[in-house]
């Protein structure tokens, strides 16, 4: 007879012995158990202290068996009584973790206590403990969802070495993957869910979350620190992204791309500082500063940088919800403010009115912008993202500038040339929206007739004012998803708790900079590109102008002009 209990016997073959010693572990095999039909089981783990194997999926349900079903202690440790073995209390169970593993393993001696008082008070078999396990699952996919899903997470946890975290399926299993405490709880309501959780794919785990299929308890910014690690492999998405306003022009498709994003009923306003409602980060002296300290730095030091007087003009390419507007406005500062967003054009123009401001604010796509007459500063707070064509940006900045006139801009930057995350592409800024990419860059202005006269690193004050929206955002959810509904609240979380880890990695791959350029009083104006690059601008040009005559002929409703 098998000795223990809840060992499974050594598995046999037809006319072969039991195999003395347990078989290695060989990934997805087929075996027969608990059932007279054959079956393709899980990845195993060999448990250090058994003779014979485990799945993962049994480990974790025997491992929510000790967690439910027996009294706990206080310190989470098994210890040896006199005349048996007793769990101190713990809401989080008995768990001992096996060396050099990610994810929760029970000690076979606190197993059996705990069965016993589990399963009616007798020692129960290998054989019965397996149907008992079974008997908790649905339906056999859904077993095969959650052994993949464990894997998955399991591998990751391995490979990324962060926050310890704990995995809740639709049954209410709980498995821990860590070392410590989780930090945060990955809550699958559905076994779309566990499908989202396997593929290890952040666009696919962001629709999981919005469509409500997924939930993450705890730390939303932990969490985000895993991913770096996640598959963001979507072709498709960024191939058109690409081709389509090369197809039809960034006037045609700037309006639509915006609209997504800023025209969502002004709900941003619920997460930003209340005074200017800036959409782009201050300067924090510390970080526990509010958001309304920081913006009013910024803004200072933006208009001190600017070298503004009264009387003088302003051009605000991207004026969001007014802050730089009004900010120079008051003192004194004709403003001229541009914008893609229908919602905000009417919040400025009633702000301006309410406030006997000297500005205007335009229905306007950069690209297609003509003043009649110069200014003299030019702010950028937030916008060269959108724009991503860095030496077309210079050369309309140097025919709208005034000679020794100054342009400020403030972006976030990228190690990569292309790098945008699928999500973002897809539900928050389409198109060409890119995060800058600092060689392209500096190689526009280099060419340009502008001089670089300041260049501050903004990734802390990036990742203060994220972290800031994101709180803001989780103490008003009640009143977002009131006034704007449930997805739309997920899809703004994700956007600021992405924002947040992604400038506070130790990767630094992510990093953001406040920029000041002057065009000299005495400069020729002249762009000295080299010929390769001449060249490719004029077939640029020539391709353009063959596209806009083609496309003339099918007149669109709005081309981003009022």
């Amino acid at each position: 007879m098998w000795a223990d209990p809840l060992l499974p016997p050594p598995r046999k073959r037809r006319g072969v012995a039991p195999r003395s010693k347990p078989r290695p572990d060989r990934g997805f095999r087929r075996e027969r158990r608990f059932t007279n039909s054959w079956r393709t089981s899980g990845p195993v783990r060999k448990l250090p202290h058994q003779r014979t194997s485990y799945t993962l999926i049994e480990t974790a349900k025997l491992n929510e068996i000790d967690r439910v079903g027996s009294p706990m202690g206080a310190n989470g440790s098994c210890r040896r009584d006199r005349r048996h073995l007793v769990h101190a209390p713990n809401a989080a169970g008995c768990v001992l973790r096996s060396p050099g593993s990610s994810s929760t393993i029970e000690n076979a001696r606190c197993r059996q206590t705990t069965l016993t008082s589990v399963w009616g008070g007798q020692t129960q078999g290998r054989h019965d403990i397996g149907h008992a396990i079974e008997a908790r699952f649905m339906t056999y996919s859904q077993r095969i969802a959650l052994e993949r899903t464990i894997a998955a997470l399991d591998r990751l946890a391995r490979q990324a070495g962060g926050s310890t975290f704990r995995l809740v399926p639709p049954d209410g299993m709980a498995i821990d993957f860590g070392k410590g405490e989780p930090a945060f709880t990955l809550r699958a309501h559905r076994p779309s869910g566990l499908d989202a959780l396997a593929s290890l794919d952040a666009l696919t785990i962001a629709h999981a979350y919005m469509d409500g299929d997924l939930d993450i308890d705890g730390d939303l910014l932990a969490a985000f620190s895993y991913q770096e690690r996640l598959g963001d492999f979507h072709p498709a998405i960024y191939l058109w992204r690409r081709v389509k306003p090369i197809l039809l022009g960034r006037p045609r498709v700037n309006p639509a791309w915006i609209a997504l994003h800023y025209d969502a009923q002004n709900a941003q306003l619920h997460a930003a500082e209340s005074i200017w409602h800036t959409y782009t980060p201050g300067v924090y002296c510390s970080d526990d500063e509010a958001l309304e300290s920081g913006a009013d730095r910024k803004l200072a030091l933006a208009f001190e940088a600017l070298r503004l007087e009264p009387g003088q003009r302003l051009l605000e390419v991207g004026c969001g919800w007014g802050g730089m507007l009004r900010y120079s406005a008051q003192r004194g500062v004709q403003v001229t403010g541009l914008t893609l967003s229908r919602l905000q054009k009417e919040y400025v123009e009633q702000r301006i009115m309410e406030e006997q401001l000297p500005a205007e604010v335009r229905y306007q796509d950069f690209f297609t912008f003509q003043p009649t007459e110069r200014f003299d500063a030019i702010s950028m707070m937030g916008v060269i993202e959108d724009l991503s064509d860095y030496r077309t940006v210079m050369r309309l900045l140097s025919r709208w500038l005034k000679p020794g006139g100054r342009a400020y801009l403030d972006f976030a930057a990228e190690r990569k040339r292309f790098d945008t995350h699928s999500f973002v592409t897809k539900h928050i800024w389409p198109g060409t929206f890119r995060m800058v990419f600092m060689p392209e860059f500096m190689e526009a202005v280099r060419e340009s007739p502008f001089e670089l006269m300041r260049v501050d690193n903004d990734r802390r004050n990036y990742h203060l004012w994220a972290r800031g929206m994101y709180e803001r955002w989780m103490r008003n959810r009640a009143r977002i998803t009131a006034e704007h509904g449930e997805r739309l609240w997920r899809t703004f979380l994700l956007l600021f708790a992405t924002v947040a880890a992604t400038m506070d990695r130790r990767s630094h791959t992510a990093t953001a900079y406040r920029v000041v350029l002057e065009l000299p009083s005495d400069s020729d104006g002249e762009f000295r590109a080299t010929k390769r690059v001449a060249a490719v601008d004029g077939a640029r040009s020539v391709l353009r102008a063959v596209r806009d005559r083609l496309l003339s002929l099918w007149p669109t409703r709005d081309r981003g002009r009022s």
